[in-house]
């Protein structure tokens, strides 16, 4: 039977071995060229009996964590709710 990797020209292959505890390590010329560093996602995918494939999650941007970070992307300090409220309130009278 003809493998996915078998039907792609100039493919290099790694062999790695399976833990006790189910672990396998990334070649380290794959981490680097990838750049799979610590805490990277990857999903996996069967696609036969004994192929499986791996796939790279694409690091998205976390709203959560770019709260905070407005005041630095526009350059000016930080401003109490307050402030803010009251900016708002004066453009509501004209």
């Amino acid at each position: 039977m003809m493998k996915l990797h078998d039907m792609i020209e100039g493919m290099k292959s790694y062999t790695t071995t399976i833990t006790e505890r189910g672990q396998v390590s990334i070649p380290a010329d794959l981490r680097k060229n990838m750049a799979l560093d610590a805490g990277k996602k990857v999903v996996w995918e069967k696609i036969s009996e004994d192929e499986v494939r791996i796939l790279v999650v694409k690091d998205e941007p976390d709203p959560m964590k770019m709260l905070g970070y407005g005041p630095k992307v526009r350059g000016e300090p930080a401003r109490s709710t307050q402030s803010w409220m009251r900016e708002l309130r004066e453009g509501e009278e004209d």
